[in-house]
């Protein structure tokens, strides 16, 4: 015989066995772990004959910022027919998607890091040697230069490109981890970079939110405990030198657009040192990659352990 018990999160109806009473179970639609208990009977009409809706209670932490209901991971979608405690276990995956990606991603971004440091280099012997025939209303021939700049751009572009896909990658693996909470998207995490102004500020916040969402330990009846950790220094250092190097090189590009000595000077000094934050901001990016890939990697060890 089936007892009728209400979840307290969603307030759906489910059909539980007799032996699963007073356990923990998962709701299937919503995903709340809660103590089984049968429905208690009917609250007795309110006076004039009408008997109010009945409240659902929300749990701590399923606020999502883009609806009224929560998106329900893939593996804790409901399936037809479940009768047995054991699929009541969430789907978790064998492996998380996208250690490719990361490994791709890491080589780019050294390989960044190496022409960043050839760039450092070529500008301080430019500056330091700087050609004497360069004369008033003259620009330098930088024409043995132009090829390896050409490669540094669609390097740098092609490591954007990975960038942004695995920004994606790893917002959706804290879905495939049932993280709860979240307040953004796979596709917001990706396109964030590419809104004027906002992307100032919020490819940090989404970030950080990664890096808590991945936190190895796991929810227990209070919410979401990740809501409570604290950012990342590594996140942090890798925004705050990503920034200040697209604006130094932005001046070294318009220094190398004007003439004379005086714009080249300045823009070999401008490359040097946007050569020099670009470098910090990649080798933090490096540090946040694997840093976050590890907390995802176990998490997913921690879930599979409880269940």
């Amino acid at each position: 015989m089936n007892d009728v018990c209400p979840c307290p999160a969603c307030g759906r109806r489910l059909q539980l066995p007799e032996n699963v009473i007073e356990q923990e179970v998962r709701c299937p639609s919503c995903g709340e772990v809660f103590k089984a208990r049968p429905e208690g009977p009917p609250a007795a009409p309110a006076a004039g004959g009408f008997q109010s809706e009945p409240s659902v209670a929300r749990a701590p932490g399923r606020e999502d910022r883009y609806g009224d209901e929560p998106r329900t991971p893939t593996w804790e979608r409901p399936r037809e027919g479940w009768d047995d405690l054991d699929d009541w276990r969430p789907r978790l995956p064998e492996a998380l998607p996208g250690a490719g990606l990361s490994t791709t991603l890491v080589v780019l971004l050294a390989l960044n890091v190496a022409m960043g440091f050839v760039t450092l280099a070529v500008d301080a012997i430019s500056l330091n040697n700087p050609p004497k025939q360069l004369g008033a209303g003259q620009a330098p021939d930088l024409d043995p230069l132009v090829a390896f700049g050409c490669l540094a751009g669609l390097v740098y572009l092609g490591t954007a490109v990975v960038f942004c896909t695995w920004m994606y990658r790893s917002y959706a693996n804290l879905r495939e981890l049932g993280v709860r909470g979240l307040r953004y998207s796979p596709a917001w995490a990706a396109g964030a970079f590419f809104v004027p102004i906002l992307n100032l500020w919020r490819p940090c916040q989404i970030a950080q939110e990664m890096w808590r969402a991945s936190s190895p330990q796991l929810d227990e009846e209070d919410g979401p405990r990740w809501q409570r950790t604290s950012g990342s220094g590594i996140v942090g250092g890798w925004w705050t030198f990503w920034l200040l190097s697209n604006f130094v090189n932005q001046v070294a590009v318009r220094a190398a657009l004007a003439e004379g000595r005086e714009a080249f000077e300045i823009g070999a000094v401008a490359g040097a040192l946007g050569g020099g934050l670009s470098c910090l901001a990649a080798l933090f990016a490096i540090f946040m990659i694997r840093g976050l890939r590890r907390r995802q990697e176990q998490k997913l060890e921690e879930l599979l352990d409880r269940w």
